[in-house]
């Protein structure tokens, strides 16, 4: 089973890098869905039970954020899934149902993910993923040894930083402006 776990992981993994390659947030945010799934997969298979939820929830803000605007499921709606995830993984955490202290920090990283996903802040939304959701889902990708996790978390610290040393942060606002302008 884990060879299976591992190789979805590797292929949750080539979708996000492709995803990395469209312009259109629409796109992206259906590639970035498409790997969720994988990892959803990955995580049950390994036993990572808080990694696998919280990729299903990544799977459903994908299809939230490629949806059009005014369609699906409105922003306060997924808020309240969001709060009610982390209220759950805290009894959790506190009844000594969660194993380690990364496992709480999982829906926490997710609710930065999401609010700067909807903010739709370039410079913001890599920022937060430079010093927030990527090193949490490192440690815990780590801890779980998904190898597709640990690659992917890998290439998106690498992606921002190589970004970051070639145009700034202002290079940031210029790419998110013209992906908006591009946006499907």
């Amino acid at each position: 089973m884990e060879i299976i776990a591992q190789i979805l992981g590797l292929i949750a993994t080539a979708f996000i890098i492709i995803a990395y390659q469209f312009r259109s947030n629409r796109t992206f945010f259906i590639l970035q869905m498409i790997s969720a799934s994988f990892f959803t997969a990955n995580m049950l298979l390994l036993g990572a039970y808080g990694g696998f939820v919280l990729n299903l929830l990544a799977a459903l803000r994908g299809v939230v954020l490629s949806l059009p605007k005014g369609k699906g499921i409105t922003k306060p709606m997924f808020w309240a899934v969001n709060v009610a995830t982390v209220i759950g993984y805290g009894i959790l955490f506190y009844c000594g149902l969660m194993p380690s202290w990364i496992d709480f920090l999982l829906p926490l990283q997710f609710m930065v993910g999401t609010w700067f996903s909807w903010k739709q802040d370039g410079r913001a939304l890599r920022l937060a993923q430079l010093t927030v959701m990527s090193p949490v889902c490192l440690v815990y990708n780590i801890s779980v040894f998904t190898i597709g996790g640990i690659v992917t978390e890998c290439f998106n610290i690498a992606s921002i930083v190589i970004s970051l040393i070639r145009f700034g942060w202002h290079g940031f606002e210029n790419v998110n402006s013209q992906k908006e302008s591009k946006n499907v």
